[in-house]
Protein backbone atom coordinates (compact mmCIF):
# COMPACT_ATOMS: atom_id res chain seq x y z
CA UNK A 1 0.00 0.00 0.00
CA UNK A 2 2.39 2.79 1.20
CA UNK A 3 6.07 2.32 0.69
CA UNK A 4 7.20 4.19 3.79
CA UNK A 5 5.87 5.64 6.99
CA UNK A 6 6.59 9.21 5.80
CA UNK A 7 4.57 8.74 2.62
CA UNK A 8 1.67 7.51 4.66
CA UNK A 9 2.00 10.44 7.03
CA UNK A 10 2.06 12.98 4.19
CA UNK A 11 -1.15 11.55 2.75
CA UNK A 12 -2.96 11.82 6.09
CA UNK A 13 -4.79 14.95 7.12
CA UNK A 14 -3.06 17.03 9.77
CA UNK A 15 -5.44 15.79 12.47
CA UNK A 16 -5.95 12.04 12.30
CA UNK A 17 -9.42 11.01 13.36
CA UNK A 18 -10.86 7.62 12.91
CA UNK A 19 -13.88 7.74 10.70
CA UNK A 20 -16.97 7.72 12.79
CA UNK A 21 -20.29 9.41 12.98
CA UNK A 22 -20.58 11.80 15.87
CA UNK A 23 -22.33 9.83 18.51
CA UNK A 24 -22.90 10.36 22.13
CA UNK A 25 -20.96 8.13 24.40
CA UNK A 26 -24.07 6.35 25.57
CA UNK A 27 -24.98 5.23 22.04
CA UNK A 28 -21.56 3.88 21.15
CA UNK A 29 -21.48 0.12 21.13
CA UNK A 30 -19.65 -1.43 23.99
CA UNK A 31 -16.17 -2.48 23.01
CA UNK A 32 -16.37 -0.90 19.56
CA UNK A 33 -13.71 1.74 20.22
CA UNK A 34 -15.89 4.48 18.72
CA UNK A 35 -16.15 6.19 22.08
CA UNK A 36 -12.38 6.75 22.11
CA UNK A 37 -12.39 8.24 18.59
CA UNK A 38 -15.32 10.45 19.52
CA UNK A 39 -13.61 11.68 22.66
CA UNK A 40 -10.41 12.37 20.71
CA UNK A 41 -12.36 14.28 18.06
CA UNK A 42 -14.32 16.22 20.67
CA UNK A 43 -11.16 17.06 22.63
CA UNK A 44 -9.37 18.25 19.47
CA UNK A 45 -12.35 20.44 18.54
CA UNK A 46 -12.53 21.88 22.06
CA UNK A 47 -8.80 22.62 22.11
CA UNK A 48 -8.99 24.26 18.69
CA UNK A 49 -11.87 26.44 19.90
CA UNK A 50 -10.00 27.40 23.08
CA UNK A 51 -6.87 28.22 21.05
CA UNK A 52 -8.91 30.40 18.69
CA UNK A 53 -10.51 32.22 21.63
CA UNK A 54 -7.13 32.74 23.30
CA UNK A 55 -5.69 34.03 20.03
CA UNK A 56 -8.62 36.43 19.64
CA UNK A 57 -8.17 37.70 23.20
CA UNK A 58 -4.45 38.12 22.63
CA UNK A 59 -5.08 39.98 19.36
CA UNK A 60 -7.60 42.30 21.08
CA UNK A 61 -5.13 43.00 23.91
CA UNK A 62 -2.40 43.72 21.37
CA UNK A 63 -4.68 46.09 19.44
CA UNK A 64 -5.68 47.88 22.65
CA UNK A 65 -2.01 48.19 23.64
CA UNK A 66 -1.06 49.57 20.23
CA UNK A 67 -3.95 52.06 20.35
CA UNK A 68 -2.97 53.23 23.84
CA UNK A 69 0.67 53.43 22.80
CA UNK A 70 -0.22 55.57 19.78
CA UNK A 71 -2.38 57.89 21.90
CA UNK A 72 0.46 58.37 24.40
CA UNK A 73 2.92 58.97 21.56
CA UNK A 74 0.66 61.63 20.01
CA UNK A 75 0.12 63.29 23.39
CA UNK A 76 3.87 63.38 24.02
CA UNK A 77 4.38 64.80 20.52
CA UNK A 78 1.87 67.58 21.18
CA UNK A 79 3.59 68.49 24.45
CA UNK A 80 6.95 68.51 22.69
CA UNK A 81 5.59 70.77 19.93
CA UNK A 82 4.13 73.20 22.48
CA UNK A 83 7.43 73.41 24.34
CA UNK A 84 9.30 73.88 21.07
CA UNK A 85 7.01 76.76 20.07
CA UNK A 86 7.45 78.32 23.51
CA UNK A 87 11.25 78.13 23.21
CA UNK A 88 11.09 79.67 19.73
CA UNK A 89 8.88 82.52 21.00
CA UNK A 90 11.31 83.21 23.84
CA UNK A 91 14.19 83.18 21.38
CA UNK A 92 12.36 85.64 19.09
CA UNK A 93 11.57 87.93 22.03
CA UNK A 94 15.19 87.84 23.11
CA UNK A 95 16.34 88.75 19.57
CA UNK A 96 13.79 91.58 19.37
CA UNK A 97 14.84 92.89 22.77
CA UNK A 98 18.49 92.81 21.74
CA UNK A 99 17.71 94.62 18.48
CA UNK A 100 15.62 97.19 20.36
CA UNK A 101 18.45 97.77 22.84
CA UNK A 102 20.87 98.24 19.96
CA UNK A 103 18.54 100.79 18.32
CA UNK A 104 18.14 102.66 21.60
CA UNK A 105 21.90 102.78 22.01
CA UNK A 106 22.32 104.16 18.48
CA UNK A 107 19.53 106.69 19.09
CA UNK A 108 21.28 107.91 22.22
CA UNK A 109 24.46 108.45 20.24
CA UNK A 110 22.62 110.49 17.59
CA UNK A 111 20.26 112.26 19.94
CA UNK A 112 22.08 114.56 22.37
CA UNK A 113 18.98 115.55 24.25
CA UNK A 114 17.26 113.41 26.87
CA UNK A 115 13.57 112.81 26.42
CA UNK A 116 12.37 114.79 29.43
CA UNK A 117 10.42 117.59 27.69
CA UNK A 118 13.22 120.19 27.85
CA UNK A 119 14.22 119.81 24.23
CA UNK A 120 13.11 123.27 23.03
CA UNK A 121 14.77 125.04 25.93
CA UNK A 122 18.05 123.26 25.38
CA UNK A 123 17.95 123.90 21.63
CA UNK A 124 17.39 127.60 22.32
CA UNK A 125 20.36 127.70 24.68
CA UNK A 126 22.53 125.88 22.16
CA UNK A 127 21.49 128.24 19.36
CA UNK A 128 22.25 131.22 21.61
CA UNK A 129 25.65 129.78 22.49
CA UNK A 130 26.48 129.23 18.83
CA UNK A 131 25.39 132.74 17.88
CA UNK A 132 27.43 134.16 20.77
CA UNK A 133 30.43 132.13 19.63
CA UNK A 134 30.01 133.39 16.06
CA UNK A 135 29.65 136.99 17.25
CA UNK A 136 32.79 136.74 19.40
CA UNK A 137 34.73 135.19 16.53
CA UNK A 138 33.62 137.90 14.13
CA UNK A 139 34.68 140.57 16.58
CA UNK A 140 38.14 139.08 16.91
Amino acid sequence: MFESYWEERQKRPSMWVERTTITKSATAAAGSGDIHAYRRFKRAATLARIDAEDEEIERAEHDDFQKLRMEKFQKANQITQKKKQKRQKEKEKKKEKKAQHKLEKQAKEYNQFPNDGTFIEKVKTLVEQKTDNLNTEQKN
